[in-house]
């Protein structure tokens, strides 16, 4: 018997919202480069760099990702489609931020395969094949422009859909965790066990992003 997976959205989801909304307004291009430290940026298995800046969101640290243009280092194995466990929110800085959000149906003889990730550390994490199959039900597209706001609730299945050709910044904050784990979706074979992500150099950066930052 299939079924859809749970996205905790919750009474207080437009609240988060409301006030992440209000706290993203003052990140403008210029604000959010100041909070950018090159020597803490790691490489995303999907191709981004992300990194932990030093400003809070309601006791929660607040993230920025950069999609360079042309080739990103993206391991092809990765199941695209994923979750968080907390609500999220994300002002595009600069660039075109497109993602899809997926309705799933449980299915025994759904063709994608689930995966529940264990993180051990910010970059350290375990991945581990469940038994649950699904198959998508539903796929919607959005796109972002640079000044407005996305947002997802826990639990939602969505995939980031960035370009080769754009170069985009956004800078995200989550709300408190709502899921025991966040779990990964795609096709059935990818590997499991223990990953830790690449140290994005600071030519690589620089080259990238070294016009927006002097």
């Amino acid at each position: 018997m299939g079924g859809r997976h749970a996205v905790a959205i919750g009474p207080d989801f437009g609240d988060f919202v409301e006030r992440a909304e209000a706290f993203l307004s003052a990140w403008e291009l210029d604000y959010a480069i100041r909070h950018i430290n090159p020597d803490k940026l790691m490489w995303h298995p999907t191709g981004f760099m992300a990194l932990h800046t030093t400003a809070r969101f309601e006791g929660m640290p607040v993230r920025m990702h950069f999609w360079p243009r042309g080739n990103r280092p993206i391991d092809p194995a990765h199941p695209p489609i994923h979750n968080h466990v907390w609500p999220l929110a994300g002002l595009v800085v600069t660039g075109t931020y497109s993602e899809a959000i997926y309705q799933l149906e449980e299915s025994e003889t759904g063709p994608l395969a689930c995966y529940k990730v264990n993180y051990h550390s910010r970059d350290d994490s375990t991945v581990r094949a469940d038994a649950l199959r699904y198959r998508v039900d539903q796929r919607d597209f959005y796109s972002y422009q640079a000044g407005e706001i996305h947002s997802v609730a826990a639990g939602t299945w969505h995939e980031t859909v960035i370009s080769s050709s754009d170069r985009v910044i956004t800078v995200m904050v989550t709300g408190q965790q709502r899921l025991a784990a966040p779990h990964l979706v795609g096709p059935p074979g990818f590997v499991s066990g223990r990953r830790t992500r690449l140290q994005v150099t600071r030519n690589s950066f620089v080259e990238q992003f070294g016009d927006l930052i002097q």
